[in-house]
């Protein structure tokens, strides 16, 4: 996959899936390309996540989102006052 992949991996049955997945319109289908194409590579290497992010969040238009150093989540809403704690 090029400069996109720094580590020398190569399987050209991926390549092949990964490069039909765009031009396939149906959703279903891609879906089945892709996870197809990602069997094939666990089944070649080893996956070690190297960070694994344990909170996620989602705010909506009143509402502003602000992480402390320690991740842990402020949330503020249109009058400034705090919630989310």
């Amino acid at each position: 996959m090029g400069c996109a992949e720094p580590w020398r991996y190569s399987n050209s049955a991926i390549d092949k899936l990964i490069a039909k997945a765009p031009h396939t319109a149906d959703d279903a289908a891609r879906r089945k390309i892709l996870i197809h194409a990602e069997e094939l590579a666990c089944d070649d290497v080893a996956i070690i996540p190297l960070q694994i992010q344990n909170n996620i969040w989602a705010t909506g238009a009143k509402l502003t989102y602000a992480r402390g150093i320690d991740e842990t989540p402020r949330l503020f809403d249109e009058a400034g006052a705090v919630g989310g704690q």
